[in-house]
Order: C-alpha cells, then sequence, then structure tokens
C-alpha cells in the first residue's frame, strides 16, 4: 500500500472491521488524545486573556472549519458509494443518501453547533449552549475515549480519521471554551434544555432510521449498544438511554452546582 493510499484510500465495509490497524487503546490513540487535550488547555489559556471581539472571531473559526470537515466526510462517502458501485455494478445500487449524510448523535450535535455559532443570536443562545455544553461533550468524549468509528484499513493519518479526531476534539473544546470566555454559566436549572434537545435529535435519529433502515443512535437495534436489553421491547432502550442521559447531563452541572454553593456558603460566612 503506498503513503497516497494510506492517506485517501477507501472501502465501502471500513466499519466492519477486518482491518489491520488497530487504533483503539494503542499508542497512536494515547498520543492523540494528549495532543487534544494539550491544544484545548491551550487555546483556554489563551481566550480567557481575550476580549469579546478575539472570542466572536475564535468561535466563527471553529464553525467554519467544523463545517468544512463535515463537507469533506459528506463527499468522501459519496465518492466511496460511487467508486463500489462504479467497480462493483453487480452489487446493484449502493447509494445510502441517509449514511452518507449521516444522522448520528455526533454529527447532529455538530451541524447544531456550527448553526449556533453562525446565527450568534442571544436569545438562541441562552438555549443552545446549554444543550452544546453536556451534548457535545458526551459525544466528543465517547467518540475519543472508545473511537471504534476510526478506519481500520487505514493508519490514524488517514484522511477521515484526521477528520474524525479533528472534529471530536472540537466538540470536546466547544462546552470548555464556551465556559472560559464567560459564553455559558452552567445552572443545574437549566437542564431540561440539554434533555430536551437530546429527546428532538432522537425523533430525528428514529425518522431516519426508520426511511433508511439505518439505525441512528441505535434507534432500531438499542442492544447494540445496551446488551442487557438483548430481546427487550425496543421501548425500553429509549427508557434506558433518557434515564443514562439524564445521569449523565446532572454529572455536567454537578461540579458548577457544588461550587455555586460552596462560594454562597462562603459569602455567608463572611457576613
Amino acid at each position: 500500500m503506498t503513503f497516497v493510499e494510506k492517506c485517501f484510500g477507501w472501502r465501502l465495509d471500513s466499519n466492519e472491521g477486518g482491518g489491520s490497524y488497530s487504533h483503539i487503546f494503542s499508542i497512536w490513540h494515547f498520543v492523540v488524545i494528549a495532543l487534544i487535550a494539550g491544544g484545548i488547555t491551550l487555546l483556554s489559556v489563551i481566550a480567557k486573556k481575550k476580549d469579546k471581539a478575539w472570542h466572536d472571531k475564535m468561535f466563527i473559526v471553529i464553525a467554519i472549519v467544523l463545517l468544512a470537515l463535515e463537507i469533506l466526510r459528506i463527499l468522501y462517502r459519496w465518492h466511496i458509494y460511487y467508486c463500489y458501485e462504479h467497480f462493483a455494478p453487480d452489487k446493484g445500487n449502493m447509494y445510502d443518501w441517509a449514511e452518507i449524510i449521516s444522522f448520528a448523535l455526533c454529527t447532529m450535535i455538530t451541524f447544531f453547533t456550527i448553526a449556533t455559532l453562525f446565527i450568534n443570536n442571544a436569545k438562541w443562545n441562552k438555549y443552545a449552549y446549554d444543550a452544546i455544553f453536556v451534548i457535545a461533550l458526551l459525544g466528543g468524549f465517547a467518540a475519543l475515549v472508545y473511537p471504534d468509528m476510526l478506519n481500520t484499513y487505514y493508519p490514524i493519518y488517514h484522511i477521515m480519521n484526521v477528520q474524525t479526531l479533528i472534529t471530536h476534539g472540537l466538540l470536546v473544546a466547544m462546552p470548555v471554551l464556551l465556559v472560559v470566555t464567560g459564553r455559558l454559566k452552567p445552572e443545574i436549572k437549566n437542564w431540561w434544555k440539554p434533555m430536551l434537545q437530546m429527546f428532538i435529535f432522537s425523533i430525528i435519529a428514529r425518522v431516519f432510521s426508520k426511511l433508511s433502515g439505518n439505525s441512528f443512535m441505535y434507534m432500531n437495534d438499542g442492544m447494540e449498544l445496551i446488551p442487557a436489553l438483548a430481546n427487550k421491547p425496543l421501548y425500553t432502550y429509549y427508557w434506558a438511554l433518557a434515564i443514562l442521559f439524564f445521569i449523565w447531563v446532572m454529572l455536567c452541572y454537578l461540579p458548577f452546582y457544588l461550587k455555586d454553593k460552596r462560594l454562597k456558603k462562603k459569602e455567608l460566612t463572611k457576613d
């Protein structure tokens, strides 16, 4: 395999296993996580010292980068399907537009983040920032800790693996930067905002899963994500997802709630 093939090669079945590269918990996996964590820390330190105008530019740049990465992903997937159909006509019509675009959680929160940063409406931000804070952190963190979407047929520096890592790294960075720049003050009373947005994302994923035959957010096969629910009615997965996500929401807000409570206690002690 040439270097160019290692960087830009394609396989339609790249996520079905069988590749010779193991990225999960490899040395490169930990190196990449360390680099992303270092990058987020450095950007946060710099942003904290800058003014609002600089923050505005930073978030626009992040939106542009995320949009460019998503366009790259969609075009690359379309290219894979085109090549596969062109070189293997016996397979029939292999196009799957829902899969090419993707209605997975990370994709939806990425486009949600892009739209929010570009619109930058004060009233909308009061709702959207909380949703981004909780959901982007969940999607980005989970994908980086256990990156099973990486292409195992190619090295970690393959263009789609790089796209995946940068996108999810920025998803983790967004909640941190929103808090550091003062655009968001996480308060536990706003727990309903990410819950509502996750409910909306779940409906979208369910609709497109039903229409396309895919299983976005595991909406057609919950036991893939939660094996304990095997042979259980599908609605049990929806309830389990809601409960688990509610726990995650509370965990995200809890440190800020405890910090505020401690500060209030100090103020009362001084008085």
